[in-house]
């Protein structure tokens, strides 16, 4: 789901915000948003199949760390609307993906050794 152009205006406000530490509370996540910022975090590589098991130990630390802290971590995410009422996006959105990717590795020669 997210908020267009929310994560930009964080991070250009940093000073503005006040950092604590949470415990013994609920944390409502938006699986979207918060995917793609751990994946980030990480610093893995897209390629060759994503990294997917170093991503799983990130994201069973992050959430280890919730638990150890009682913050009972619940995840949303947007989209399976039975409508379709988002549908036409969905596609718009792999379509430039798509693009994206097809632009983009036109002129790389990866070996796969």
């Amino acid at each position: 789901m997210g908020i267009r152009g929310l994560q930009t205006f964080i991070e250009e406000k940093l000073s503005l915000l006040n950092q604590f530490e949470l415990h013994n509370c609920n944390v409502l996540l938006d699986g979207n948003s918060i995917y793609h910022q751990m994946y980030k975090q990480c610093h893995l590589t897209c390629l060759f199949g994503g990294e997917y098991d170093k991503f799983y130990r990130y994201c069973k630390q992050l959430f280890e760390s919730f638990r150890i802290c009682d913050v009972n971590a619940m995840v949303v995410f947007d989209g399976a609307r039975l409508d379709n009422r988002k549908l036409s996006t969905v596609l718009e959105r792999s379509q430039r993906r798509v693009d994206y990717s097809t632009r983009t590795s036109v002129n790389t020669d990866l070996s796969p050794l």
